[in-house]
């Protein structure tokens, strides 16, 4: 890394490796909750509604994060969001009843979407027009690489126990430690924009659509292949690298998408995104039977195809807004991105429920061809904006957790 990217990331670097440390966490943790629910037969619907717990928390952290940053500070506001959901991992391992997990799956998905609201928040203030790119960049890269190592702690560690619960609560502790001992001070808080999501639907209908879709197909994925591995005969180790490689295959595409969408335009990156993503799934529900690598080759190409769908969607909304409205915008995504996650493993449970295991892919795929058939309607409709790319460094992240 040159000195002058060393110079830009310094100011952010203590939450940079926080989030080092909390996406590994993240990564650990979100395929052992639903591996674990497999193992105690709770029924596929119910897995479902867990995971969804956990984004209905997420939506109210994204809406109240700001408050509380406002009145702690940044810094203290990670810190309390942190503690929340190191405390909701070992609420987990002392519990076993599936209510008592949805429950503390909210209060989780409560710390994590008011920390991302923190997190991203610092970040836009540390960066300047001419650094955003460079610094999300890292971010994105630091986010997704220790999320995708995450999962294989499934196989060094007995998943069926409470030790991967204690290993995650250690990581969510310690990413509190580089935030509380940095000498760089918080952000400056100054008036906000409010953009709600009605209103940030009236300025960009097909960002707001592909952010909540593109979240109702991964998130989907991510929380449900557990339930898909247990009824498919597959095991732990098996999970762990199908995990692995979507992730990998969601780092490997994120750059390449938004430079083409800088050159061609956002709606071309959707449609064309969308339509490998739907590939991948269909490939997957008609070969993947044929042998693992198979299925991870063709998943791996579903999820990456499908990853930088928020990206791009946020990408088109901050396009269409003025510059004072850009921030607001973003979590205003984040919020439609939320709503997306909230609906979709439930969707899911039900699709599996109805039709196997495989039905996570009819369901994925379905959600793809909407988004396609949505984003060449609005194509029809309106014109791109007159200067693509206004937006772009504002929303080139995608947290982890967005991920699969």
């Amino acid at each position: 890394m040159s000195s002058d990217r060393l110079r830009h990331i310094r100011p952010v670097a203590p939450v940079l490796l926080s989030i080092a440390l909390l996406e590994f966490g993240v990564g650990v943790l979100n395929p052992l909750v639903g591996y674990q629910l497999t193992l105690r037969d709770v029924p596929t619907q119910a897995i479902g509604i867990i995971a969804s717990c956990y984004f209905v928390g997420y939506v109210s952290g994204a809406l109240t994060a700001a408050r509380v940053a406002d009145r702690v500070g940044h810094i203290r506001a990670i810190t309390v969001f942190t503690v929340v959901m190191a405390a909701g991992v070992l609420l987990l391992a002392l519990t076993e009843s599936p209510v008592i997990w949805g429950v503390i799956r909210m209060t989780m998905g409560y710390g994590m979407g008011g920390l991302f609201v923190c997190v991203e928040s610092w970040l836009n203030h540390k960066a300047t027009t001419a650094t955003r790119g460079r610094i999300f960049s890292v971010y994105l890269t630091i986010a997704h690489g220790c999320g995708m190592a995450g999962p294989m702690a499934l196989v060094l560690f007995d998943p069926t126990g409470v030790t991967l619960f204690l290993v995650v609560a250690i990581f969510y502790a310690t990413s509190i430690i580089p935030m509380a001992v940095t000498h760089v001070g918080n952000p400056e808080i100054g008036e906000r924009v409010r953009l709600g999501l009605v209103r940030l639907f009236r300025i960009s209908p097909l960002g707001v659509v592909v952010a909540c879709f593109g979240a109702m197909a991964s998130t989907s994925f991510g929380q449900m292949a557990p339930v898909f591995v247990r009824e498919t005969g597959l095991t732990a180790a098996h999970l762990a690298t199908l995990l692995t490689f979507n992730r990998l295959g969601a780092i490997l595409t994120q750059l390449p998408v938004g430079y083409l969408s800088d050159k061609f335009g956002r709606r071309p990156m959707m449609v064309g995104c969308a339509a490998v993503a739907l590939a991948g799934a269909l490939a997957a529900l008609a070969f993947g039977d044929m042998s693992f690598t198979v299925l991870a080759a063709c998943s791996m190409v579903m999820i990456g195809a499908g990853a930088p769908l928020y990206g791009l969607g946020t990408a088109h909304t901050c396009d269409r807004c003025k510059p004072d409205e850009i921030l607001a915008a973003s979590g205003g995504q984040m919020l439609a991105w939320s709503v997306g996650a909230v609906v979709g493993p439930y969707v899911a449970a039900v699709t599996m429920d109805l039709v196997g295991a495989h039905g996570i892919f009819i369901h994925t795929g379905t959600i793809y061809v909407a988004i396609i058939l949505y984003a060449l309607y609005r194509s029809a409709r309106r014109g791109a904006p007159s200067q693509v790319g206004a937006g772009r460094s504002q929303s080139a992240a995608v947290p982890a957790e967005k991920a699969p």
